[in-house]
């Protein structure tokens, strides 16, 4: 079987929005996904705090 071009790696955009409804951080294409879903988490906690 001939493999063709490699894909494009996934592009990501989570945002991290307070329940007041402020954006508090946007995380944008992180190649690895868990150090993506860490920003994420760690914006969260660092509003918590």
């Amino acid at each position: 079987m001939k493999r063709g071009i490699a894909p494009a790696p996934t592009e990501r955009a989570t945002l991290v929005i307070a329940r007041e409804g402020t954006v508090l951080e946007v995380v944008r294409s992180e190649p690895r996904m868990n150090t993506h879903a860490d920003r994420a988490l760690a914006a969260l906690h660092d509003h918590r705090a």
